[in-house]
């Protein structure tokens, strides 16, 4: 959320992020603006959030891509064993390369 907090910053004075279970505001905005200009800012906070998803979507198909023949012989090794160690979840990253 660090990284939404800094593209909005100029855009909106405060972000204020509370525990919802103990009854705080999850999320509270100010605009600084009393003008009902709110669904614009609703907009720019839908975009970034959008794109914050698209981006982090894009990057685990990435990793899901790379270590492929690492899931596939997981799967395996557990349709085998049910329970597999440490030891042999990390030996099947050096197996890979």
């Amino acid at each position: 959320m660090a990284e939404a907090y800094e593209n909005l910053a100029g855009r909106v004075e405060e972000i204020v992020y509370r525990n919802p279970d103990n009854g705080y505001t999850v999320l509270q905005l100010n605009t600084g603006e009393a003008n009902g200009d709110g669904e614009t800012v609703a907009g720019e906070i839908d975009s970034e959030v959008k794109r914050i998803v698209d981006e982090c979507y894009a990057n685990a198909r990435k990793i899901i891509s790379e270590y492929r023949p690492v899931l596939d012989s997981c799967a395996a090794l557990l349709l085998e064993k049910e329970k597999i160690t440490r030891e042999e979840f990390e030996a099947l990253f050096v197996q890979s390369e």
